[in-house]
């Protein structure tokens, strides 16, 4: 380990660690508090085979990605990024600080995402492609720990299908009451002429009926 500021050589503490599914879980990826990412492998040695370091604050959370390789760390000061566990290169920052201390990464199993949450109690979600920040929600106290859910995905396609099949009905329904709403406006077109015409025959009647009145009165 390092010597600090006075010279002396403090413990290692192990503050995070992730086994590598692809190597059959003999290779283990540890962070520690001297911001340092360990890569070890149980079946060659025990002393580190990869060893990273990552700013000044210590390593909170590490987390594997789906090829084996890659592994995203995230530290005491809101520091996120991913490197390449087999040649020690760090691949990037993602961008956007978290203003508090990254507890706990996950890989999503099949979107292209990672979720990340720490102590200022927000839970982002982060494009592991670009490394935007994607979204993030305030859930008002501090997280420890995340996690995706396997059915995630296919309860998004379920609700996508039944907001469709419900769109398609409403729009079924709309064009039949327009159908049935068409006829009826020709019916009052039609009754207002007729009364019209009724209004008209009415005051020629009146109009025929004053005349009457008027020659009776002069032939008396």
């Amino acid at each position: 380990p390092p010597a600090d500021s006075l010279g002396i050589f403090t413990p290692t503490w192990f503050t995070s660690a992730t086994f590598l599914s692809k190597d059959d879980h003999r290779k283990v990826v540890a962070g520690t508090n001297n911001h340092q990412v360990r890569l070890y492998d149980i079946s060659a040695q025990r002393r580190p085979v990869v060893s990273i370091d990552f700013r000044e604050t210590p390593i909170k959370a590490v987390a594997e990605d789906l090829d084996g390789h890659t592994v995203y760390i995230g530290n005491g000061s809101g520091d996120l990024a991913s490197v390449d566990i087999r040649t020690g290169k760090l691949l990037g920052c993602f961008l956007g600080k978290c203003s508090g201390s990254i507890r706990s990464i996950a890989r999503h199993p099949e979107l292209p995402v990672i979720a990340s949450c720490g102590l200022d109690s927000y839970l982002r979600i982060w494009d592991i492609g670009t490394r935007q920040l994607l979204s993030s929600v305030f859930l008002k106290q501090h997280l420890t720990k995340v996690v995706f859910d396997t059915n995630f995905t296919e309860e998004v396609k379920h609700v996508a299908a039944d907001l469709a099949v419900h769109e398609s009905q409403s729009i079924g329904e709309i064009e039949t009451a327009d159908e049935t709403e068409k006829p009826a406006m020709k019916r009052k077109k039609s009754s207002s002429k007729e009364k019209e015409g009724i209004k008209k025959l009415k005051s020629k009647k009146r109009s025929k009926n004053q005349e009457h009145d008027i020659a009776a009165a002069d032939d008396a």
